[in-house]
């Protein structure tokens, strides 16, 4: 789409996709390796994931991914995400990453599917 002096405007998609990038950067630098390890086990990744969760780089980038190809996270819901904090006493991780995706995702006109339980514990 173009506004009046013929720029391209990004559609909503194109700026959820930008804030849901986003958001997964924030998610990377939210956990620590065992926070990681207890959420992937939580969810009951199988050893096989759990084990590439441990082998993961410092920046976090194969957990999110993991955390990407189960359904975990996704554009339009976090909810087994926050779920998962939830059960681990990781509170203040889930109020975290409960307002960034508000912020990056929902901020940027994309609708939940499921929309989190965004009340603090």
């Amino acid at each position: 789409m173009d506004n009046p002096k013929g720029e391209k405007v990004p559609s909503k998609e194109r700026k959820g996709e930008t804030g849901f990038r986003q958001f997964v950067v924030d998610l990377t630098e939210s956990f620590t390796l065992p926070n990681a390890i207890e959420i992937a086990t939580i969810l009951d990744f199988p050893p096989a994931h759990i084990d590439r969760t441990e082998r993961d780089t410092p920046d976090g980038h194969v957990f999110s991914r993991l955390l990407q190809e189960k359904g975990v996270i996704s554009q339009r819901d976090i909810s087994p995400l926050i779920d998962a904090l939830t059960k681990a006493g990781l509170h203040g991780i889930a109020d975290d990453l409960q307002e960034s995706f508000t912020r990056n995702v929902l901020g940027n006109g994309l609708s939940p599917v499921n929309i989190p339980k965004f009340q603090s514990k």
